[in-house]
């Protein structure tokens, strides 16, 4: 298989051409004019170098197509094996991949993009025609429109753009050839370091306006818009058609006349179909152009088995009607300018409703493992926005009604955490009425989205909810667990997006905050190990993606007990929040911590209730102790030093001699402690309390600069104690 994997390096900025082209033979012969770039590292931007998200991969020919290749990404600490780029344990640091890459046979790097890298990535696939070296209008005006860092794509036929910022929406795959990911699905992307002539070596900030624009001329249509009964213009007779070849490329115009090029006929055709409408044509002329032309008229015959009316009504359906929305996007496009009379108030403020924890109209989460009493943290977080009574420790911004959903507890036992937490707080429990509302699907699951033929789909429910939180102006939402509202699968990127963007739909529609509760990954054996790491969520990082907020919940690992001064028994209560993500606020420092305090029912039911626990107070105690027994040690050993000094005036040598058999430590050590024990100088004299209510004073003079001159130790009787 080494034969297979063909490098050729095109050098940036100069037009490619057959001449970069290499052919190998394989197990169908020729593999065709696939040329891979060899990697160039010192061209590899130094922002993205420091991200450890690097991965390597090889060139491995499709099967059943020896002419076609795929990029499979493997594992930089273990070459032998393949990534998944889902797993965070798989990527490796820049360096690490360069070792593999340059160490075993692999034909370059690649970079899994997920939404904590703040990135931006722009993919223009067959944007270079490859005998003139010639740019499609739409690679011209990506590269014109967002200056930055572009690097050729490891075929040489495409270009992919790398910048710093925030995409809109989620990630595009278009079938015109033109995708955008920014991390709301984990994804693998190849890095060749080739950069354009023109390109900055450096990441730069795409900006947000011009970004914004292009992403929704190509963001995907919604089925609707593509009206099949549309009527179908007439051709334009041959001497009538438009002249295409100032208006595309030469490679456009090449492939409709003698022939579409790859394996995907049909797919190229609907990328020419939407470059014609990009270059200006309307709906009769991009008709008559494809249906003038043998390359484009011979897939269409092909589909509809040789019957020209057939053939011409599929060009019509299947390649002018889904491309046409760019050009109708691209005459009612115009830029936007500033309102000279919006004012600071006229922008709604943000509304948070716990802290900065809980946002209206957007998505958070509590993300922890099982075990971990986010439920009933959650229920806490409930209480609180709903009577407007801190007690988790976090100020109520707004109050509001509150709407608990949970799959996963059976009704009474909901009732039992709410009743104890009331109970705790000495909350009325008539309180909660008309305030805070709870179902139960433990029985039955509320279900909000399922996977189907017609793909990932809300169900009823779903507008059910949004009609009950109008209804009872509900102000947050629970959803407890996440993993028990949609029956998809769980590490589809693709299919939980949509999973998100229907319960997105509910917070979209009635300015409802929604938090998701949602369970952790495997963390192995320290239970803090994922604090504050949003990407230990199980399951696909969509999810985090789209959440605004979140927090992660872990109970306290026996590092942090034993450092802290907590038993067994106190451990096992101790739960600490973290912030994992914060999108709209600076997070604040450290934690949050929460004791389960048991509370018994009237019915004899004990339940555990959390509980905010200083922390802060634990920790300068216990520096209070420590400081405390640090000086009674210290005293302790400068009587042991008056104990063996047997004159007012010695020299250290043998007072270290003396205590080398009651400290069990060499003389070099018992050195370094006299130096830190006793001060320099008598006007630094330390006090010794002594025994017979004697006090002491002890100080040492050192004769020379050096670490081992001549030290003497001196010692004088301080004023009597009275009594």
């Amino acid at each position: 298989m080494e034969n297979m994997r063909v490098r050729s390096i095109q050098p940036a900025g100069e037009a490619l051409s057959k001449s970069v082209v290499v052919s190998a033979q394989g197990l169908r012969g020729t593999l065709g004019d696939y040329a891979a770039l060899s990697m160039n590292f010192e061209g590899v931007p130094e922002e993205l170098k420091k991200f450890p998200r690097w991965l390597v991969y090889k060139l491995q020919p499709r099967k059943g197509r020896a002419d076609k290749y795929d990029k499979i990404p493997y594992q930089p600490a273990h070459p032998d094996r393949k990534a998944s780029t889902n797993n965070y344990s798989h990527y490796a640091s820049y360096e690490e991949a360069c070792t593999t890459c340059n160490n075993a046979q692999f034909d370059g790097l690649g970079f899994a993009i997920t939404d904590s890298e703040n990135l931006v990535v722009i993919d223009l696939d067959h944007c270079i025609d490859f005998v003139t070296g010639e740019l499609s209008n739409t690679a011209v005006e990506f590269v014109e429109s967002l200056p930055g860092y572009w690097e050729y794509s490891p075929s040489g036929r495409g270009y992919r753009g790398i910048f710093k910022g925030t995409l809109p929406g989620s990630d595009i795959n278009n079938a015109a050839g033109v995708e955008f990911y920014g991390g709301s699905s984990a994804r693998f992307f190849t890095v060749t370091g080739h950069k354009l002539d023109g390109s900055t070596s450096g990441l730069t900030m795409a900006d947000p306006r011009t970004l914004l624009q292009f992403y929704d001329r190509y963001k995907p249509e919604r089925s609707e818009s593509q009206d099949y009964n549309c009527p179908m213009p007439e051709r334009l007779p041959t001497e009538d058609l438009p002249d295409i070849n100032k208006r595309v490329s030469l490679g456009v115009s090449r492939e409709l006349e003698e022939g579409l090029e790859g394996d995907d006929r049909s797919k190229r055709l609907q990328i020419i179909s939407k470059d014609l409408y990009t270059a200006g044509f309307d709906d009769q002329q991009v008709l008559s152009i494809l249906a003038e032309n043998h390359g484009s008229m011979a897939v269409a015959l092909d589909h509809r088995r040789d019957d020209y009316g057939k053939a011409l009504t599929y060009l019509w359906r299947h390649h002018c009607i889904p491309a046409r929305v760019h050009r109708i996007k691209f005459e009612s496009f115009g830029a936007k300018t500033i309102d000279r009379n919006l004012k600071p108030f006229d922008i709604p403020p943000r509304v948070f409703l716990l802290d900065s924890i809980i946002q209206k109209g957007l998505l958070g989460s509590i993300v922890a493992p099982g075990g971990t009493s986010k439920s009933s943290l959650s229920l806490a977080m409930a209480v609180a926005v709903a009577t407007g009574i801190e007690i988790t420790g976090h100020t109520v911004r707004t109050q509001g009604n509150v709407w608990v959903i949970n799959n996963e507890e059976p009704e009474d036992e909901l009732q039992r955490r709410l009743m104890a937490i009331c109970q705790r707080h000495e909350i009325p429990w008539h309180a909660l009425e008309g305030k805070l509302f709870m179902n139960s699907g433990f029985t039955e699951s509320y279900l909000l989205a399922k996977k189907t033929d017609q793909g990932v789909t809300a169900t009823a429910i779903v507008d059910h909810i949004i009609e009950e939180i109008r209804k009872n102006n509900i102000t947050l939402l629970i959803l407890d667990p996440f993993v028990s509202m949609h029956s998809v699968p769980e590490n589809s990127n693709e299919e939980q997006q949509q999973v998100i963007n229907h319960i997105r739909h509910i917070a979209g529609k009635t300015g409802c905050a929604v938090l998701l509760v949602h369970h952790t990954a495997k963390t192995g054996g320290d239970s803090e190990a994922h604090a504050g790491i949003a990407d230990y969520s199980r399951g696909a990082s969509a999810v985090v993606a789209a959440l605004r907020n979140a927090q992660t919940l872990a109970r306290m690992s026996p590092t942090t007990a034993n450092k802290l001064g907590f038993i067994n028994e106190e451990c096992r209560r101790m739960i600490r929040m973290d912030w994992a993500k914060s999108n709209y606020t600076l997070p604040p420092e450290g934690s949050t911590w929460y004791r389960m305090d048991t509370v018994t029912l009237l019915n004899g039911d004990p339940v555990g209730v959390p509980v905010p626990f200083d922390m802060e107070a634990r920790c300068e105690e216990l520096a209070a102790i420590q400081q405390r027994e640090e000086a009674e040690k210290h005293q302790g050993q400068l009587i042991e030093i008056l104990d063996v000094m047997t004159a007012d005036e010695m020299p250290i040598k043998p007072i270290i001699q003396s205590l080398e058999s009651r400290w069990g430590i060499k003389g070099t050590a018992i050195r370094d402690r006299l130096n830190k024990l006793i001060p320099d100088e008598k006007d630094s004299a330390v006090t010794v309390k002594s025994f017979f209510n004697q006090d002491w004073r002890l100080w040492k003079v050192k004769t020379g600069q050096s670490s081992r001159s001549a030290i003497t130790i001196f010692r004088e009787k301080a004023e009597m104690k009275d009594g």
